[in-house]
């Protein structure tokens, strides 16, 4: 495993000794290049065991104006091309799921769709949440820097985000949907890998708890992302954190995943060869 520092456990026990400042960024081509993990390394979040809340945090910078991008994608086996997908579509944050419902959903879904700022070869920080409450599943997507308080996207989703998404569901094999997850692409019929992100991407983490605007607030920082590891101010979640992508390697073909899963390979693996970049957010 490659790694500037040391982990933290999944238990919460946090301090930041994961390499301090940001350094480095994933930078990507657009072409062909991402970064897969494990199906495993969150199967801690699951519906069925009482567990309704996931949200993901990350920073990412568009070079190139093309139409479709993904951020984050969840791959199957077989069959359907993804269980879950989040990206920049147009000028749209895109949603896609298969739940008790498969459902694909834009910023707005409706008639009259919210449009978000697109500016590309800008840094951009974005938090997604998603909770379940037994009856349907709530999508928020918090824009920290253009104005939390007003750029809040907010959805009721089509059915519920069922645990098919992350392992298996009631009535399918827990191997049914067991592909990887990947970072800076998603999965067509196939599954067949498209929608690459061309541009950069940092600063990765997923939690089992919803974030709220202040927490998103928090790790925006004026534009200089707030370490994910500890708390601070009014980011409050470390505890729940569940996976956390730092990208800051430098070299090397693997990106750490600062928490440690015992027993668990949760490292990311690099595809196609993506480099590190210098290029970073700040202020």
């Amino acid at each position: 495993m490659l790694g500037l520092g040391s982990y933290i456990s999944n238990s919460g026990a946090s301090s930041d000794t994961s390499s301090g400042a940001l350094k480095y960024s994933l930078s990507l081509d657009g072409d062909d290049q991402y970064a897969y993990f494990p199906q495993d390394t969150l199967d801690t979040w699951n519906v069925a065991s009482g567990n309704t809340h996931l949200s993901i945090s990350l920073w990412y910078k568009m070079t190139d104006t093309g139409l479709n991008q993904a951020f984050i994608g969840k791959a199957v086996t077989s069959g359907n091309p993804n269980t879950f997908l989040f990206g920049q579509w147009a000028d749209q944050y895109f949603l896609g799921y298969y739940g008790t419902t498969a459902a694909w959903v834009k910023t707005g879904n409706g008639a009259n769709p919210e449009t978000i700022s697109v500016t590309y070869g800008a840094w951009r920080h974005v938090v997604l949440t998603l909770e379940d409450n037994g009856t349907y599943t709530t999508l928020k997507i918090y824009e920290p820097e253009a104005n939390a308080s007003t750029h809040v996207h907010t959805m009721t989703l089509a059915g519920r985000l069922s645990p098919i998404v992350f392992r298996g569901s009631s009535g399918s094999s827990v191997d049914d949907f067991d592909g990887d997850w990947n970072i800076g692409m998603e999965n067509d019929g196939g599954p067949t890998a498209s929608d690459f992100l061309d541009g950069f991407i940092t600063e990765i983490g997923f939690f089992d708890a919803v974030l709220d605007i202040d927490d998103a607030v928090a790790i925006y920082n004026s534009g200089n992302p707030l370490s994910l590891i500890s708390n601070s101010g009014n980011y409050d979640k470390a505890g729940n954190l569940k996976s956390y992508f730092k990208t800051n390697e430098g070299s090397g073909t693997t990106l750490t995943n600062e928490i440690e899963i015992s027993g668990t390979v949760t490292d990311a693996t690099l595809s196609n060869t993506p480099t590190y970049s210098t290029d970073v957010p700040t202020s």
